[in-house]
């Protein structure tokens, strides 16, 4: 198998970014397939946890002999849109010419046999788009919303079971890691998943137990269509991110239906992408091209000035189970903002994430490890031009790269919302039924140790108090102790910190830690009231999308103009 990512001109010529996996056979001169498969997925949070799984429905299509196209609509993952991000209007016709736009790429490839699979609110997008999609040999719609309304619905209840109803703001909806205007919220209201024609071979894929506020109908929407019930949904799309298990029987089941219905001989193909494109922003054009970082090759989409060479290197490494697009498109917009400043920005996926090559895990990555740290050092001497290097991380890649920075000296440092300070922190990642899951279903002693301590709550306690008071005493590394050796080193370090961080961060500070950082003209400590660690209120991000330009632009003052206090 291999595999090709790039952009190709979406609707109004906006680029929008695809991925493709050919098989083997591909390798030959001229490579061939049974056919395509046009995987659509969704938007919003969805999309962000319903990446891999996508990734592993492609790995299995291919396996039967399939091509398969992965696609990012105008406005989401790393396409262009035909708005700004903060720009309102209706972005729902723009999503389903990107529906369109996709199969047509698909069949610009050569390909006899073209199908679809959508997923989620993709499915509504795709049943707007079918009389204008041509011949499909089958479609197949995956866990579908019966209408935009109830998607929409769906999105609010999650944003007050998060507890941050009250930040928001003007009109439209918000849900955790997503934000719909009210362009675009008028808009959906008036969507509902329409009936596939009789003569269109199809498969819905079902939960067995119906979700909360959204009734489906099978017979209404396709009566002749096969059904596949599914029990995985719920743990899947329904859960936090850390804990979502990979719905791999509802997978095999629908490469298996799609095997069956497709043409078993192959046909010649060339898919027509490009490895580089450029996008347009508010501030301007932005060129971005398709990296491959370090010796594992790690996936990586770099942004560049168009017209003069960058004076220097971002690279945004973002928690360990998150690819590189972000909470709410995060990462793309921010990099395409930084860029305006001169710079180059790397957004990546550690190994076993996105789109990086597979690790040793069965169902994600596990993280907190030497690993990951690799990972960043590897990123950021591949990606690394003239110029400073400024490291920005999140969560569990903000523990990488402070680690990291000891052997990168990086000029500039951005924590956002830390956790863990200390050096040999405990690895995480996927469970199964409690126990480490890695590929050979066993676990080194240490793991199972420190597993047995977290889940023992009164030795977990006792082993938290020792730890904290060795920090105190300095007897164990601390946030300060780490900070300021930085610091000494070179680095100007930005920690951000919610609520929940800065009480981790208070606990890994030795006596006397707060003052001597406040001391320090190069560590900026920016706090603000808010629970929300994995950046998935609107509020917060906006903070941070208006806070780090400002930051980095400061900093990089400071290094091409002298020294001066943060």
């Amino acid at each position: 198998m291999s595999t090709t990512a790039g952009w190709f001109a979406g609707p109004g010529g906006v680029p929008m970014f695809a991925t493709w996996h050919l098989p083997a056979s591909a390798a030959a001169a001229v490579p061939s397939a049974r056919g395509v498969v046009v995987l659509v997925g969704t938007v919003g949070d969805e999309q962000l946890v319903a990446h891999r799984a996508l990734r592993i429905l492609a790995d299995a299509l291919v396996a039967e002999g399939l091509a398969v196209v992965r696609v990012d609509l105008p406005g989401t993952g790393d396409s262009g849109d035909v708005l700004a991000p903060s720009e309102p209007g209706d972005r729902v016709p723009s999503w389903t010419d990107g529906v369109v736009a996709a199969v047509e790429h698909a069949r610009s490839s050569g390909a006899e046999s073209v199908s679809v699979v959508a997923l989620r609110l993709g499915t509504v997008l795709l049943s707007h788009a079918l009389d204008r999609l041509g011949a499909v040999d089958h479609l197949v719609l995956w866990d579908p919303w019966p209408s935009g309304s109830a998607y929409l619905r769906r999105l609010r209840a999650l944003h007050v079971m998060s507890g941050f109803e009250q930040f928001s703001r003007d009109a439209g909806v918000e849900g955790p890691g997503t934000w719909i205007d009210a362009d675009t919220e008028a808009a959906l209201k008036s969507l509902r998943l329409q009936a596939v024609p009789a003569d269109q071979p199809a498969t819905l894929v079902l939960r067995e137990t119906e979700q909360a506020g959204a009734s489906f109908s099978a017979d209404a929407v396709a009566p002749h269509a096969d059904v596949v019930a599914t029990d995985e949904a719920e743990a899947w799309l329904d859960t936090v991110r850390l804990e979502a298990r990979m719905p791999r029987r509802t997978i095999a089941a629908i490469a298996e239906r799609l095997s069956k219905a497709l043409p078993h001989e192959p046909s010649p193909l060339v898919p027509m992408t490009r490895s580089e494109t450029v996008v347009a922003t508010p501030g301007g054009p932005v060129r971005e091209r398709i990296a491959a970082l370090g010796p594992r090759r790690l996936f990586g989409v770099v942004a560049e000035p168009v017209d003069r060479e960058a004076r220097g290197t971002v690279l945004i490494s973002d928690t360990a189970t998150t690819y590189h697009a972000g909470p709410a498109r995060m990462w793309v917009d921010l990099a395409r903002t930084l860029v305006h400043q001169g710079l180059r920005v790397v957004r990546y996926d550690f190994l076993d994430i996105g789109d990086s090559p597979n690790g040793t895990s069965l169902d994600g990555p596990r993280y907190y490890n030497d690993s990951c740290v690799r990972d960043v050092v590897d990123a950021a001497r591949a990606a690394q031009g003239d110029g400073p290097l400024l490291l920005l991380a999140h969560c569990s890649g903000s523990w990488a790269s402070l680690m990291a920075a000891r052997e990168l000296s990086p000029d500039a440092l951005y924590l956002l919302n830390p956790l863990i300070w200390g050096s040999h922190p405990p690895e995480m990642g996927p469970t199964v039924s409690g126990t480490v899951a890695v590929a050979d279903g066993t676990a080194s002693l240490q793991s199972r140790a420190r597993h047995w301590v977290r889940e023992n709550q009164p030795v977990r306690r006792s082993a938290q108090a020792v730890r904290n008071s060795l920090v105190r005493v300095g007897a164990v590394g601390s946030a300060d102790g780490r900070l300021l050796s930085l610091v000494r080193g070179g680095t100007r370090v930005t920690v951000a910190l919610g609520t929940v961080e800065l009480e981790q961060y208070h606990r890994f500070l030795r006596l006397g830690g707060e003052q001597r950082i406040a001391a320090s003209d190069h560590v900026r400590v920016d706090v603000t009231v808010h629970t929300d660690h994995a950046l998935k209120s609107r509020i917060v991000r906006e903070h941070l999308m208006h806070e780090i330009p400002q930051w980095i632009a400061t900093d990089l003052e400071s290094l091409w103009m002298g020294e001066r206090p943060l």
